[in-house]
């Protein structure tokens, strides 16, 4: 019997890799996305890797109709293993950012994936087994981030997966939200940040963090850190006063990120694309 994932923000960066990988143990894949000639790209590989054609669709999460076309398409013939992956950034600052742009955020972060999963759990439940894995960020769950939007969506991704976990006890249907720290993807460039400045050990590599998020999935925690770094980092700052952890974080991404230059007049920062 065939088994089947479903992965957003497939078509580069962390949704490219978590695709790869369930495509190893044989999972026939459906990778979502909008850059149709790299959502071909990986589909390929994923097609050899599994031995199983790849399914693609282009769809832009942000929009309303596409969004929910494409949901009930899912809820009509739902996957095995639901990798919601897809992401945006904001470069302007939040106060100066539009209207649209952080409707948009807000929707392709968060509302997206709450769309997708209620359009699988009946069927999951139904059959008593299947996997939701919500790729969140630290951002999540240490505030402070200068793109409040994006911590914002990140921090009710973790939320939501926190009930589901606690609602779907005993149902056979496992959920959890990894939250990696910083990962070498396209989603700062594709927002117009800047350059991003940290050290080594506060990177990893996005095929890394992939696999230690679904054996952390796996072995059941709901929520996890995929990173030894910013496992630390998050101890740390729920362990100290509050006055202290708010002045290193401030001190942290004041120094991460260079400030953007050219910011169009819309305040859009660039034309953010899913990684």
């Amino acid at each position: 019997m065939t088994v089947r994932a479903l992965v957003t923000g497939a078509s580069s960066g962390l949704g490219e890799q978590f695709a790869r990988l369930l495509a190893a143990e044989g999972y026939q894949i459906h990778l979502v996305g909008r850059d149709s000639a790299r959502l071909a790209a990986v589909g390929q590989v994923c097609g050899e890797l599994s031995g199983e054609p790849a399914v693609m669709s282009r769809v832009d999460l942000d929009e309303e109709e596409s969004l929910y076309g494409f949901c009930r398409r899912v809820a009509a013939d739902p996957p095995d293993f639901l990798v919601n992956c897809a992401g945006i950034a904001r470069a302007p600052l939040f106060w100066e950012d539009s209207d649209k742009a952080q409707r948009e955020l807000l929707t392709v972060n968060y509302f997206a994936p709450n769309c997708l999963i209620r359009a699988v759990l009946p069927a999951l439940m139904a059959k008593g087994e299947g996997d939701i894995l919500n790729v969140a960020s630290v951002d999540g769950l240490v505030p402070g981030d200068p793109d409040m939007g994006y911590a914002a969506s990140k921090a009710a991704l973790v939320s939501l997966t926190r009930s589901l976990s606690i609602q779907l006890a005993g149902t056979g249907v496992r959920v959890s939200a990894t939250c990696p720290g910083f990962v070498p993807t396209r989603i700062h460039e594709t927002a117009g940040l800047g350059k991003v400045t940290l050290p080594w050990f506060l990177w990893r590599s996005a095929d890394t963090v992939a696999a230690d998020a679904l054996r952390r999935h796996r072995r059941g925690q709901v929520v996890n850190v995929p990173s030894a770094s910013y496992r630390a980092i998050y101890r740390a700052y729920r362990l100290v006063p509050a006055r202290w952890s708010a002045a290193v974080v401030r001190a942290f991404h004041s120094g991460s990120i260079e400030q953007p230059t050219g910011v169009p007049a819309d305040g859009r920062g660039g034309t953010p694309v899913r990684p």
